[in-house]
């Protein structure tokens, strides 16, 4: 987190992890898909462990977002596990691993 100033989450108690971890950070709580964040005003967008959860309307929104808060030529940084590694997660949650 030392590379980034500004953390976002929809849960307060990451928000508190996160503010204990790093403290001289700036942090707000709220959906991804309506931030309260000016129109390009970041350089990079970091968005771990969160699409893969989303359907796809709800994705399309957060990349709408995204691109409304990014600067021009802003980089939006984010991942998604292979069909592989969704389907290991899967049969790890229904007990077949």
């Amino acid at each position: 987190m030392d590379y980034c100033d500004v953390g976002f989450d929809i849960s307060q108690e990451m928000i508190n992890e996160a503010a204990v971890k790093f403290p001289n950070k700036e942090y707000h709580r709220g959906t991804a898909t309506k931030t309260p964040f000016r129109d390009n005003q970041f350089e990079a967008v970091i968005c771990f462990h969160v699409i893969m959860h989303l359907d796809k309307i709800t994705t399309n929104e957060i990349f709408k977002e995204v691109y409304r808060i990014l600067k021009p030529n802003g980089l939006f940084i984010f991942d998604y596990p292979s069909a592989e590694r969704r389907k290991l997660k899967r049969d790890k949650q229904s007990g077949t691993i």
